[in-house]
């Protein structure tokens, strides 16, 4: 993978957890915050960031685009959600759905518990 691209993944994945400053972002990566910088200004136009007045960066809405449309693409979803919905209604109780991933259990759908269920099933 190239050193631009692992460092633009790396810095996304630090905004994972909230706004950060460019100092912040800049220590995060060990780079020098000019590297950082133009790569944030890369990540800007394509809309995968955006920063606030405060020059705080935070995850833009082209993420969430490209989160949906790899959620859209697992068929898996539409295979399970009768039984979903099915496991939603028996227990009363909020469900989710979960692949694994290497090492790390990624959600991919949830039904939430019926509002004003009250039920004690476990």
């Amino acid at each position: 993978m190239s050193q631009s691209l692992a460092r633009a993944l790396q810095l996304l994945q630090a905004l994972e957890d909230g706004p950060r400053s460019l100092d912040e972002l800049a220590a995060g990566a060990e780079v020098h915050k000019t590297t950082v910088l133009r790569l944030l200004r890369t990540l800007e136009a394509d809309r995968f960031v955006v920063h606030d007045e405060a020059h705080r960066y935070q995850l833009g809405s082209r993420v969430f685009e490209l989160a949906n449309a790899a959620l859209s693409q697992r068929d898996v979803r539409q295979i399970a959600r009768r039984h979903l919905e099915l496991l939603n209604e028996a227990t009363g109780q909020t469900v989710h759905l979960a692949t694994r991933e290497g090492d790390e259990v990624v959600y991919i759908d949830k039904l939430d518990a019926p509002q004003g269920c009250g039920c004690t099933r476990a």
